[in-house]
């Protein structure tokens, strides 16, 4: 009786953990992003690129930035807010965006979340520029 309840604990605790980051999150974080750049008189052009599974009730995406190489949240701040129109849709899935600002020749660390009318994503991966 003991390893049958022990068993059934474990079934549930697995759905759970399967379930939790979808419920928690319900609509698609970016995968894959990356992103390239270029400095000339103070102004970066940063060249962002991702891959969504769906786009379908996202309003745009959140661009959060960094000073320096980490994957601590806490240091980022919201660099910029990209409304999904200004998002161009290239081959299988992939979405890119170009980004400017006046930055520091330095190395910066960037994310994004998507956004839908009244909830984030998870983050995607780190790029490191």
């Amino acid at each position: 009786m003991f390893k049958k309840i022990t068993s059934i604990r474990l079934m549930i605790a697995l759905l759970i953990a399967t379930l939790l980051p979808n419920v928690l999150f319900a609509i698609n974080p970016p995968n894959q992003f990356r992103g390239e750049g270029a400095l000339n008189e103070g102004v970066a052009t940063i060249h962002f690129l991702w891959k969504m599974e769906s786009i379908e009730d996202i309003s745009g995406f959140n661009l959060y930035m960094a000073e320096g190489i980490t994957e601590d949240t806490s240091e980022f701040d919201l660099a910029y807010f990209i409304p999904i129109d200004s998002v161009v849709e290239g081959q299988g899935r992939f979405y890119s965006f170009i980004y400017t600002a006046n930055l520091e020749q330095e190395t910066y660390t960037f994310f994004l979340k998507s956004v839908s009318e009244n909830e984030l994503s998870r983050r995607s991966n780190i790029s490191v520029i």
